[in-house]
């Protein structure tokens, strides 16, 4: 390899290496923003992995609604829409008046 080749390798690792590291950040900023994670069976069942770790709140929960369930659509929307075999964070649900 000539030294050019080896200035163009130098100068590329700290580039991939930032772009992980943003990537990463991404990923950890979605995990902090999210309650949980959802799934979607190839039967289009949704199953949620929840949890909170607020004081003096702490726990885990995991709920099944199957396409037949009437709190189906109103899950599927919260989630933005999913499709058979994907997964996806959970983000939060609005508070409700009185809740706190």
């Amino acid at each position: 390899m000539s030294s050019g080749t080896y200035l163009g390798i130098f100068l590329l690792i700290p580039v991939l290496l930032m772009n992980g590291c943003a990537h990463a950040q991404r990923d950890a900023s979605a995990q902090e923003k999210n309650v949980g994670m959802a799934e979607m069976a190839s039967d289009g069942t949704i199953t949620l992995h929840l949890r909170t770790e607020g004081k003096p709140d702490l726990g885990d929960g995991l709920l099944v609604y199957r396409e037949d369930d009437p709190n189906y659509k109103k899950i599927l929307n919260h989630l933005g829409g999913m499709r058979p075999g994907e997964i996806k964070y959970v983000k939060p649900w609005p508070e409700k008046e009185g809740d706190s």
